[in-house]
């Protein structure tokens, strides 16, 4: 009860702070996360704080760490990996990496089908290259096409033109609905997953970014992945 008076205190504290005018707050965010999750957000927090300017860069999670590191962006959403001591992170969303299909199909066929490939974070895509080699050891994956971007993908798997492994939270309730879709596991069994955090600094922080840290804390309960995940 007692942190949680702190932290209302420190709230009242950053919004008086922001009242003498606008601030704007840089935020990094992946590109589809941007586009599909990250609408409603803004706006109920423009709402919440209408002193603060949210100014948002999109790119890969790799980029946005980068810029996050060279003080670009102030906080970022960053999807996979990171690892930094001077930043903090709150897990908001962990979702499995699946292999999509117009029709049903065995995993055991990949090697035999193509492969719809869609430009997508380096991370990602090494660590979906690592877990094809541990799942199909001496075998190649056959590439079918390369488009610029996961909806493309889609599309192009719905239409027949081959398998993909995309992120389940890219996928619309229409591409649900219709394609066949496998969450990825590892040789064990383990799902694979990948989880976007919130990241920001630690210690001492501007009233904009504290009040959205505490934003999306409220909006989103942690979400840690099970104990036998595998994170890529």
């Amino acid at each position: 009860a007692d942190e949680m008076l702190l932290r209302l205190q420190q709230v009242r504290d950053d919004i008086s702070q922001l009242s003498s005018g606008q601030e704007t707050l840089h935020i990094g965010i992946p590109s589809m996360f941007s586009q599909l999750v990250m609408p409603d957000i803004l706006q109920a927090f423009a709402k919440e704080y209408p002193a603060i300017s949210p100014s948002t860069r999109s790119g890969f999670s790799t980029d946005i760490a980068q810029w996050l590191k060279n003080r670009q962006v102030q906080v970022a959403f960053i999807r996979g990996a990171f690892s930094d001591a001077n930043y903090d992170s709150y897990p908001i969303s962990v979702d499995p990496i699946c292999l999509i299909s117009d029709q049903k199909i065995l995993m055991e066929q990949l090697p035999t089908l193509p492969r719809i490939v869609y430009k997508t974070d380096p991370q990602l895509q090494e660590k979906l290259t690592l877990w094809w080699h541990s799942r199909f050891p001496g075998k190649k994956m056959v590439t079918g096409m390369e488009v610029g971007d996961s909806q493309t993908c889609i599309h192009l798997v719905e239409q027949g033109g081959g398998y993909a492994l995309i992120p389940f939270y890219v996928l619309s309730e229409q591409a649900r609905q219709k394609l066949w879709i496998v969450p990825l596991a590892d040789g064990s069994g383990a799902p694979v997953l990948r989880q976007t955090c919130l990241v920001y600094p630690k210690g001492a922080m501007a009233a904009s970014v504290r009040l959205f840290v505490e934003f999306i804390k409220e909006y989103f309960a942690p979400a840690e992945p099970p104990p036998d995940a595998v994170l890529i």
